[in-house]
């Protein structure tokens, strides 16, 4: 999975839109991988978890402040593909 691959599935999420259990395990590799400042640390874990419980059939994020967190990571994502970064 590409990064850009990653961040479509968070905006798939973040927009309410259920996807399938390997594309979900797979975005949280890719974070994981990315190592991003505005993923550092805690944030990054509770994403991951959050993202593993998704997969493992939890609803997803119940309103649309709680799918503000899977937009933003989308956003970081697209920032460190325009810098030149990894895709």
């Amino acid at each position: 999975m590409t990064l850009t691959d990653a961040a479509h599935c968070l905006d798939e999420i973040a927009a309410g839109r259920m996807l399938d259990q390997k594309r979900v395990i797979a975005t949280a590799i890719a974070l994981h991988k990315l190592q991003l400042p505005e993923l550092a640390g805690r944030k990054l874990l509770e994403t991951i978890n959050e993202l593993t419980a998704i997969a493992k059939g939890r609803p997803l994020y119940p309103a649309a402040t709680g799918r503000a967190r899977p937009d933003q990571l989308a956003a970081a994502i697209r920032k460190e593909i325009a810098r030149g970064g990894r895709r």
